[in-house]
């Protein structure tokens, strides 16, 4: 019997990510808009990072089924590197996986610290008006430099 991720857990992984594959060297976006624009299609995969099942990639034999369907033990990957990490369980190990998962995760999370400095009080969308001209970073960039580098990454 497989320990399947609940519909909760998968839409959590995804949120976490912000939707970006969690491989480093991939970090593509796996939602967007239909061709109509009158939805989304999500493209991503929740995968285990120890298998739902016996004989699976990384399969951890002292794990519960929760702990097997916990968000603890999945990652939010593009489909290339859900099917990549299966099929190379001996290079793409659990520490990998748990590594790009923290990794991805603190990315998704510093644009929503207030990561621009001067602005980690701000709790509205950042604007090119909210910068005072003589505002600079610690590389003395103007702030509406920094701002514009922000809103276009």
């Amino acid at each position: 019997m497989r320990d399947d991720f609940t519909k909760r857990t998968v839409e959590t992984l995804a949120k976490q990510a912000g939707y970006l594959c969690s491989n480093p060297d991939c970090r593509c976006s796996t939602v967007g808009a239909t061709q109509s624009g009158q939805g989304f299609v999500i493209v991503g995969v929740a995968a285990h990072i120890t298998a739902a099942a016996p004989g699976g990639p990384r399969y951890d034999p002292t794990l519960t089924g929760e702990e097997r369907r916990h968000p603890s033990n999945g990652i939010w990957l593009c489909p290339t590197h859900s099917r990549h990490v299966d099929s190379d369980a001996e290079h793409f190990t659990v520490e990998m996986l748990r590594k790009w998962k923290r990794s991805a995760e603190e990315q998704s999370f510093r644009p929503n610290a207030g990561s621009i400095p001067g602005m980690a009080q701000s709790r509205r969308p950042l604007e090119f008006g909210d910068c005072d001209e003589e505002m600079t970073n610690d590389h003395n960039t103007p702030c509406e430099d920094v701002l514009r580098n922000a809103l276009m990454n």
